[in-house]
């Protein structure tokens, strides 16, 4: 701004609840003048009192009151309207600007005219469209003038309600549809070889608003052909790290429990040479690198048995058994191998008198298996029975220890290499109600539980796979059964005379 007056708001005819204020209080001072350049107030280098103007068909009130010994309050400018002409609002312009806000209001449809001497909006000539199809934009740049000398000035003195526009649409024909390619994803495989990566592929068309809407692939590939490929190997990379593993160390105790270690190391190699990787590299689970040891227990260890298991109160029994443990005096139990097998004490010995069963289970031999070839099933007599001076004598199984019961069946398989078998399924509806009709059936040669070729089975023991059916006459007329050789002879009656 240049000392002195400066326009820096126009307020059209017509403008209501006007209000014009300076943001700080400063030397600067508000001023009012009509198109043609006569100023309501503060002009010509004359400042006016505090007071209320009636102009343009309104009443202004200016306002300007003291702060403290030395200054004012910021200025203000406040008037209800409607103004009957445009105004401009100047600043007469003594040192720095703190700046003015402004607010006023305009009824809908009001017709502002302007002053054709002073200020006019001025346009440059539209940009080249910023796309070629599915709707683009020209822009162009748009300011406020001084109308005789067509200097740039704020916006605010030139009226909003005729600003043309800094913008228009263009291309708006719809562009051809067009695949769209995604990124590829990361390689399936991060080393080595057989990776895959993939892409999505959509049709798409700009239509309007230069958005692009996704449409039917079949418009792509009529005017494109096929859609590129949406798979690819990758790959072919240096070879997957690998763990080397070294061997394990000697126990680092030389009795009682200790461990053994070993180097287990992530690596690969590239042009022949290892190099060393962190372990995050490898993509197989590390392998233990450490593992318990006990070379021997540092006390002596031997023998401790248990109690003989007796065969005084057990009938039927012939050996009776106890069982051994290497252990340490204090109980701590180890491996069998650390005790020396030569002390290993006896743990099977015969009993020296064992009291006879009153009744228990006794079996015959197997029977031959059921099926000369294939899956059979082989049985055998199972009963409760006793000893007795005769032999044995059979007695009711409720007398033996069910628990103890032998299996009398078990599964077998022939010996013979089996042949096919003839399985047939369910038999249709019949053809007729009546008068006679056929039936049929589905018949296969199954062999190890699976269809195979007839000729795997006896031709001789083939199953019938259709037959007669439904053999009453129907109704009064009755079916005569003939010989298809038989020559049948109709009688004559004979005319009387």
């Amino acid at each position: 701004l240049q000392v002195g007056y400066n326009d820096i708001l126009l307020i059209p005819a017509g403008a209501m609840n006007i209000r014009i204020r300076e943001v700080k209080s400063s030397n600067n001072y508000l001023a009012i003048r009509n198109a043609t350049g006569h100023y309501y107030l503060n002009g010509n280098w004359r400042i006016d009192y505090p007071r209320s103007i009636r102009c343009v068909g309104t009443i202004f009130h200016y306002e300007r009151k003291p702060h403290g010994f030395f200054s004012l309050e910021p200025e203000t400018l406040t008037a209800l309207g409607p103004t009957t002409e445009a105004i401009y609002i100047v600043l007469l312009y003594q040192e720095r600007n703190t700046g003015i806000a402004y607010q006023y209001s305009l009824p809908k449809g009001a017709v502002t005219q302007t002053d054709p001497d002073s200020y006019v909006w001025v346009t440059d000539e539209f940009q080249q469209c910023n796309a070629t199809c599915g709707g683009g934009v020209q822009t162009r740049r748009v300011l406020c003038a001084k109308r005789k000398d067509s200097i740039e000035v704020s916006s605010d003195l030139c009226d909003a309600a005729i600003q043309p526009s800094a913008y228009q649409e263009c291309a708006r024909e719809p562009c051809a549809p067009q695949w769209r390619l995604s990124d590829w994803t990361a390689c399936s495989q991060s080393c080595g070889v057989g990776g895959t990566q993939t892409r999505q592929i959509v049709c798409e068309q700009i239509v309007s608003n230069g958005r692009a809407s996704l449409v039917e692939s079949s418009q792509c590939e009529d005017t494109l052909g096929p859609p590129p490929p949406s798979y690819q190997a990758c790959g072919e990379q240096a070879p997957c790290p690998i763990w080397h593993i070294g061997p394990w160390a000697p126990c680092d105790k030389l009795c009682g429990d200790g461990k053994q270690r070993r180097k287990v190391t992530c690596y690969h190699k590239v042009d022949g040479k290892i190099v060393v990787l962190p372990d995050s590299a490898c993509s197989l689970e590390k392998p233990d690198v450490d593992k318990p040891c006990n070379l021997r227990p540092c006390e002596g260890v031997d023998w401790v048995v248990t109690e003989w298991t007796g065969c005084e109160d057990k009938c039927g029994y012939s050996f009776e058994t106890r069982q051994a443990h290497c252990s340490t005096n204090k109980g701590q139990i180890y491996q069998d191998s650390f005790c020396s097998k030569s002390r290993l004490p006896e743990l099977i010995r015969p009993c020296n008198a064992s009291m006879p069963c009153k009744h228990e289970w006794f079996a015959s031999q197997w029977s031959e298996c059921s099926s000369q070839c294939g899956s059979g099933i082989q049985t055998r007599k199972v009963f409760c029975g006793t000893y007795s001076e005769d032999g044995i004598e059979k007695a009711d199984d409720s007398k033996c220890d069910a628990a103890l019961k032998y299996d009398n069946t078990k599964n077998c398989t022939g010996k013979e290499e089996c042949k096919g078998h003839w399985f047939a399924g369910p038999w249709t509806t019949c053809s007729k109600p009546c008068g006679g009709g056929m039936k049929s059936r589905k018949v296969l040669c199954f062999m190890d539980n699976r269809t195979v070729n007839a000729d795997l089975c006896d031709p001789e023991e083939v199953i019938f796979a259709s037959e007669d059916c439904n053999k009453q006459a129907c109704g009064e007329d009755q079916i005569i059964t003939i010989n298809p050789k038989q020559t049948i002879i109709e009688e004559e009656e004979e005319e009387e005379e």
